[in-house]
């Protein structure tokens, strides 16, 4: 299964980002953070891949800070920043 999950510095972020995607009808999923990938913030948010674009615009346009997004395939985390 293919998803996408963005990474955070800290839990406000997280929330923050949380927020405005839910706001922009956006559908999400909040995860702990893998340990494979990071071990910043505990939380992370998933969302499906079709929506990669729409997200990348919105958390940009709302300046939320973020780690990094990573793409899911398989088994493995494929870093896209």
């Amino acid at each position: 299964m293919e998803y996408f999950i963005i990474t955070f510095p800290n839990t406000h972020s997280a929330m923050a980002c949380e927020q405005v995607l839910r706001d922009n009808d956006i559908s999400i999923i909040v995860i702990p953070t893998p340990t494979s990938i990071t071990r910043s913030c505990g939380i992370a948010i998933r969302f499906k891949s079709e929506d990669y674009s729409s997200i990348s615009e919105i958390i940009n346009k709302e300046s939320i800070a973020f780690m990094n997004i990573y793409k899911k395939e398989g088994s493995e985390y494929y870093k896209l920043n």
